[in-house]
């Protein structure tokens, strides 16, 4: 039971933080949130602040992320077409974006309250770009992908592909007028052209 609690006021911290930003979300919000008596000391007995619980919560986003980097990395056994290769990296890192959209809020919002986290999102970004380039220079050097600046072209697909999951939280509908496929393709189109 105290693991449930535990993992109902992490959702709600979550969703509220994501959603309020960490002032403008009390601890009876949180409570109420997880469905807890408010006042009755169920959030203290999990966490000692509030704070305490916005920390908690980015940690655990970040493990998302942490492990979302390992997901789009190509194993030895990845498939030999380099556009299949980078059509499913390019796949995986619009899934990610979705399912971490929250984090993204609590960053865009409050990004001066998380302190060293804040850093460690940008080193797992920096982390997640090193890899990206090292493998397209992988590519490269086969003479699967033209020759280019490998980091650059990193920083142009990420920036291509956050911008496309920006665009279609912000202008659904619009957005929505390509789908991710065609996205993909076209990107990799591009990218593979000499």
């Amino acid at each position: 039971m105290a693991r449930d609690t535990r993992e109902r006021l992490l959702d709600a911290g979550l969703a509220l933080f994501a959603g309020k930003g960490l002032a403008g979300t009390t601890v009876s919000d949180l409570e109420a949130r997880a469905g807890l008596r408010a006042g009755a000391g169920s959030f203290y007995r999990h966490f000692t602040s509030k704070e305490a619980l916005f920390e908690a919560v980015v940690r655990q986003e970040l493990d998302r992320f942490r492990a979302s980097i390992g997901d789009a990395t190509p194993g030895e056994s990845a498939v030999a077409d380099v556009k299949i290769t980078l059509a499913l990296e390019f796949h995986q890192t619009l899934t990610t974006l979705g399912q971490l959209g929250r984090l993204e809020a609590i960053i865009h919002r409050d990004a001066a309250a998380m302190g060293d986290l804040f850093d460690e999102v940008e080193g797992l970004y920096n982390a997640a770009l090193d890899a990206s380039a090292a493998r397209l220079g992988q590519l490269m050097e086969a003479g699967q992908l033209p020759r280019r600046d490998p980091q650059a072209l990193a920083v142009t697909i990420r920036s291509t592909l956050i911008g496309y999951h920006l665009n279609t939280q912000s202008f659904r509908r619009s957005a929505r007028r390509v789908p991710p496929a065609d996205l993909i393709a076209t990107l990799i189109d591009l990218i593979s052209s000499k």
